[in-house]
C-alpha cells in the first residue's frame, strides 16, 4: 500500500492519445507536469523537484533515450520509459541497468498504474535506505553519545559498561528509535 504521499510526475509525452490514459491518474497520488518536448524537459528538471520521469518515446522524431541516461545520472528519480514495441528491445538493452523500468506499447491503464505503484515503493525504500546510512561523521557523532549515555548509566545505575550497552540497545528496539535517539534520552534524563 502507498504512503499517503503525493508524488510529482514528469510526463515528456507529444502523444494526446497517452496522456489522456495517464491523466486519470493524477490527482489520487499524483501531480503530473506535461512536456510536450525534450528540450521543455530538461528545463523543467533543473526548475523543479521531481520524484518520477515518464518518458513517452517517440517524443517527436526523438527517442529521448539520451534524455533518459541524462536523467539517470541523479539517484533521484524513479523512471519509466513507454516505447514502440519496435523499440523495445533496443531501449531496455540501454537503459535497464540504470535502474529504468520500460514498458512496451500498447500499455493498458492497469499495467501503467500498477507499474508507477511499483516505482514510488521502490523510490520510497531507496530514500529510506539512504536516510540510514550514516556518514562517518553521523556515526562518530553516535558513538560519542552512546559512550556518554553509558557512562552516566553506570554512574546513575550501578551497573556495568556491558550491562548499559545492552540497555541501551534494548530501549532503542523496544521504542524503535536508533541508538543515536536512546543515548540523547538517557543523557538527558541522566544529565
Amino acid at each position: 500500500m502507498l504512503k499517503e504521499q503525493r508524488y510529482n510526475i514528469l510526463l515528456v509525452s507529444s502523444s494526446e492519445k497517452f496522456n489522456k490514459r495517464i491523466n486519470p491518474m493524477s490527482g489520487i497520488y499524483l501531480d503530473i507536469t506535461l512536456s510536450k518536448d525534450i528540450e521543455q524537459a530538461r528545463r523543467l528538471i533543473v526548475e523543479r523537484k521531481f520524484d518520477i520521469v515518464i518518458l513517452d518515446s517517440p517524443v517527436g522524431s526523438n527517442k529521448g533515450f539520451n534524455f533518459v541516461l541524462s536523467v539517470c545520472d541523479s539517484d533521484e528519480y524513479g523512471i519509466l520509459t513507454v516505447v514502440n514495441t519496435s523499440d523495445y528491445d533496443e531501449a531496455y538493452f540501454r537503459l535497464h541497468d540504470y535502474g529504468v523500468y520500460v514498458l512496451s506499447k500498447p500499455v493498458d491503464e492497469a499495467l501503467l498504474a500498477q507499474s508507477l505503484r511499483i516505482i514510488c515503493l521502490t523510490r520510497d525504500k531507496i530514500n529510506e535506505i539512504k536516510k540510514n546510512n550514516l556518514s562517518p561523521k553521523d556515526k562518530l557523532d553516535e558513538i560519542k553519545l552512546v559512550a556518554e549515555a553509558k557512562m552516566l548509566i553506570v554512574k546513575k545505575l550501578h551497573i556495568d559498561e556491558n550491562q548499559a550497552h545492552k540497555l541501551i540497545e534494548q530501549t532503542a528496539m523496544n521504542l524503535r528509535i536508533t541508538k543515536k535517539a536512546t543515548a540523547e534520552m538517557f543523557i538527558k534524563k541522566y544529565s
